[in-house]
């Protein structure tokens, strides 16, 4: 859990620029990014995002999903 900025860290290395969707929990998409990679890590900055558990879908081998707590 964190209260802000999330780091992502990637399960592979991964060339070029990511793209993400957050969802609620309830599947609403609330917003679709492209993140600079540095290394296999990219960062989200949810401050204007209320508290909840949050879905952070990538274009990563396919698709990988993150499951995101913020306070």
């Amino acid at each position: 859990p964190s209260k802000d900025i999330f780091n992502i860290d990637l399960p592979t290395t991964f060339i070029g620029d990511v793209e993400s969707e957050l969802y609620t929990i309830n599947g609403v998409l609330i917003a679709k990014q492209k993140h600079v990679l540095n290394g296999n890590r990219f960062t989200i900055d949810l401050a204007t995002k209320p508290a909840g558990v949050y879905l952070l879908k990538t274009n990563v081998t396919g698709a990988t999903t993150f499951k995101i707590i913020k306070n």
